[in-house]
């Protein structure tokens, strides 16, 4: 029954906003707190992060370059996402959560600006092999969005706005206090989208309650997108109303991307994580730079495992080589007859006899006698 009930709320706090079918998900950082976290049965988990990114250039269709967006034009998007996961087993979690999107577009004359609760994501995770120092996860996702456009549109775009699933693993392995982590997905769009394998490989250092967090990370277009033959198709609405960047609703992507950041952990069950991302390579997409907050909270679980699991982790992140001994101990013998408990008390009895002084003197006076 508490497994159904966390599944329940779960499913209610992601449907909240429900208005229309459609599947897409965002590309962004990790979050370390949210994304890679300990499985607890009945725990609750609520992640609220903010996600800013801005680009001026578009990397080209053969990538390795970049060309300033015309006109001097930029993009801008804010995005604000409330995640959320429960824990059903050891070895089951349900996902959900939404996202807000608050959109800016300068074309050199005119600027535009957007609003929207666009996306709704869903989707759950199971973990084949779960250890104090390896985990392992299985995922299937897929983001409600909950605007759509069309060719016609005169906003800018917030989103991909188009139906998508995601399915992959993730994998974290611990070693002393470093943990090493990577992750592979296909996903798969609608609207005659290009399907994407997105990817990251990544390490956290971890310092007591501060965490350091570094990943490089992007996806890669394997199938063509319907516009391939007829790129106009896009690059015309993208040019009116994006200001020309290729952010969103472009034409074969893919994106090689970095992410730094820092991580706080005042409490077990609070983790605040800060952090930037930069591009560094791309084909069809933008260029530029982002930065995120994000917020961490856990509420039930079952403690006592959780504690264990906490001890065995925090044995593994002080585990240091063992120093070499820098003395040698003599070997001595001794007489073990001397600790000789009998023998002692023998000693002891050996007391010498009180003298008699009225004898002594009598028999000095017999011999001056």
């Amino acid at each position: 029954m508490r497994w159904l009930l966390g599944f329940l709320l779960t499913l209610l706090t992601t449907l909240i906003f429900w208005q229309s079918p459609s599947l897409a998900m965002d590309h962004g950082p990790l979050i370390h707190g949210y994304d890679l976290a300990p499985i607890s049965p009945g725990r609750f988990h609520l992640s609220p992060n903010i996600v800013f990114f801005q680009s001026k250039a578009n990397y080209d269709t053969s990538g390795g370059s970049f060309d300033d967006l015309p006109n001097g034009g930029s993009y801008q998007n804010i995005s604000g996402n409330l995640n959320t996961a429960y824990d059903m087993s050891s070895h089951w979690r349900v996902l959900g959560g939404v996202r807000l999107a608050h959109a800016t577009s300068d074309d050199g004359t005119f600027q535009r600006t957007a609003s929207e609760l666009n996306e709704v994501t869903f989707g759950f995770m199971v973990t084949p092999y779960y250890a104090v120092n390896t985990k392992v996860y299985l995922e299937l996702m897929g983001t409600v969005a909950l605007n759509t456009f069309d060719d016609t549109t005169d906003e800018v775009i917030t989103g991909e706005g188009t139906h998508s699933a995601l399915t992959g693993t993730k994998i974290s392995h611990m070693l002393s206090f470093f943990e090493i982590f990577g992750s592979l997905h296909l996903q798969y769009f609608s609207d005659g989208r290009s399907a994407r394998t997105p990817w990251r490989v990544g390490s956290t250092v971890h310092l007591g309650t501060l965490k350091l967090i570094g990943s490089i990370f992007g996806y890669q277009s394997i199938t063509d997108d319907k516009s391939t033959d007829t790129p106009t198709d896009r690059t015309n609405v993208t040019s009116r109303v994006n200001g020309s960047s290729q952010r969103y609703y472009s034409i074969n992507p893919s994106l090689l991307d970095t992410q730094a950041g820092i991580g706080f952990q005042p409490f077990p069950d609070l983790q605040v994580e800060l952090g930037a991302t930069k591009t560094i390579n791309g084909e069809s997409t933008a260029e530029g730079l982002g930065a995120y907050l994000s917020v961490t909270m856990y509420w039930g679980g079952d403690d006592g495992d959780t504690a264990s699991f906490r001890k065995q982790r925090r044995k593994i992140l002080r585990q240091k080589p063992q120093p070499e001994d820098r003395f040698e101990t003599k070997q001595e013998d001794y007489d073990e007859e001397l600790f000789n408990d009998k023998k002692f008390k023998k000693r002891k009895q050996r007391r010498q006899k009180a003298i008699d002084v009225d004898k002594a003197i009598e028999d000095a006076v017999l011999e001056f006698e």
